[in-house]
């Protein structure tokens, strides 16, 4: 796969130069994708939400898995690789993300956390399922490590089940500019600033509680530690007050999305029994025209009050893509506190946010603090962001 790639990329750029050129007049070139990238694609990218984003399977809106991608099941493809495109492409508009055959990354496999990469080097990687795997297997988080032969025969491994996607690419630093750009950025970076000047200081603690296990003298090492434990202590102290201040902020963030959504969702239902006492009389308009017991007056009335009901289900209708957008923000705030933060410190400093709402008597603002403490808890108990359940749970507020 990699040998092809390389030839496809000579070829195209003896043949079709003018398509190999990136963004900026870079020259491109074929490879295949990382794990990273296929991931994000396989995902649906920035098509989908950032809870669609986390679940296992793209959205799919009313249609079925089957109608996208390529599976054992006999409703699919029961076992036969199928024509690439056959089916309908995913959020990004990519065909067989998930199925028809796995798909070989540019990396070797290594055992992965969220976040960071660890653990030995071992064999090649294919992501994704396979016309003949089970239903369970057409996910975005398949991964299987293969060897690069077959164990028995020692040949090289080859399989119909396997296939790969090459990606365009380019380098990532490619003009004058832009190495300038990253030069000035690297220094940048090892600009001073409160996390490193802490880390700075206990960097010297350290260095002290050396020299002080060299001081002979009881009494002056025992000043020696405590003014090393005074300075560990400081810095550890200031670290912890800009992590609460950090997830105070994010739990007030999410309560107050939830609260305007709240409060959107009380409007828009009213709107909506508006809404259906405006559709009922055009309704009853429309059976006195049928019937023909309208006047001509009436009749030319009609088109205006059509308009007036169309006006008003637009409305109504952005309102609901309005609420979806406050629960799409709401999940970003979530999702940043299930990744960044752990229940021992989260779980505190709802508890005091929640004792200040109280004592200020928002009784919404603190529903929906609670609401974020739990959705933040089932957030980490299956790694998913229910945006569905959530907006119901909204909706309860507003009974």
């Amino acid at each position: 796969a990699v040998a092809f790639t390389q030839r496809y990329s000579t070829w195209l750029h003896r043949n079709a130069r003018a398509e190999m050129i990136a963004e900026l007049g870079l020259p491109a070139y074929l490879r295949l994708p990382t794990e990273a990238e296929w991931e994000y694609a396989a995902r649906g990218g920035a098509a989908v939400t950032t809870a669609e984003f986390r679940e296992p399977v793209y959205p799919l809106g009313t249609a079925t898995l089957a109608e996208f991608e390529a599976y054992g099941a006999t409703s699919s493809a029961n076992g036969k690789v199928q024509p690439v495109g056959s089916l309908s492409g995913n959020p990004l508009g990519l065909h067989d993300m998930l199925g028809n055959v796995a798909e070989l990354m540019l990396e070797p496999f290594r055992p992965v956390r969220h976040g960071r990469s660890h653990g030995r080097i071992g064999g090649f990687v294919k992501r994704g399922g396979d016309a003949n795997a089970d239903l369970s297997q057409i996910t975005a988080v398949t991964r299987q490590e293969l060897l690069y032969f077959d164990e028995t025969t020692g040949a090289p491994l080859s399989s119909k089940f396997i296939g790969f996607r090459p990606v365009i690419s380019a380098l990532a630093i490619g003009t004058e500019q832009d190495r300038a750009a990253y030069e000035d950025a690297s220094r940048n970076a090892a600009a001073p600033d409160l996390q490193r000047e802490l880390g700075t200081q206990e960097a010297k603690a350290l260095a002290d509680l050396e020299a002080a296990a060299r001081i002979e003298d009881p009494k002056a090492r025992r000043t020696a530690l405590t003014e090393i434990a005074l300075t560990l202590d400081a810095a550890r102290a200031e670290r912890n007050r800009q992590r609460d201040r950090a997830i105070e902020s994010l739990f007030l963030a999410a309560a107050s999305t939830c609260n305007t959504a709240v409060q959107q969702i009380r409007n828009l239902r009213f709107a909506r029994r508006q809404e259906e006492k405006a559709v009922a009389e055009l309704e009853k308009i429309r059976r006195l025209r049928d019937e023909g017991n309208l006047t001509a007056e009436e009749l030319a009335e009609l088109p205006k009050a059509e308009e007036a009901v169309a006006r008003i289900i637009a409305r109504n209708s952005a309102r609901a893509e309005r609420i979806q957008g406050h629960l799409d923000t709401y999940a970003e705030f979530i999702a940043t506190l299930q990744a960044d933060y752990g229940p021992d410190v989260t779980d505190a400093q709802a508890d005091l946010l929640r004792k200040k709402l109280g004592d200020e008597g928002r009784s919404v603002l603190l529903a929906c603090l609670g609401l974020s403490s739990a959705h933040l808890d089932g957030a980490r108990a299956d790694g998913r962001l229910r945006t569905g359940v959530w907006l119901a749970d909204f909706e309860k507020i507003v009974l």
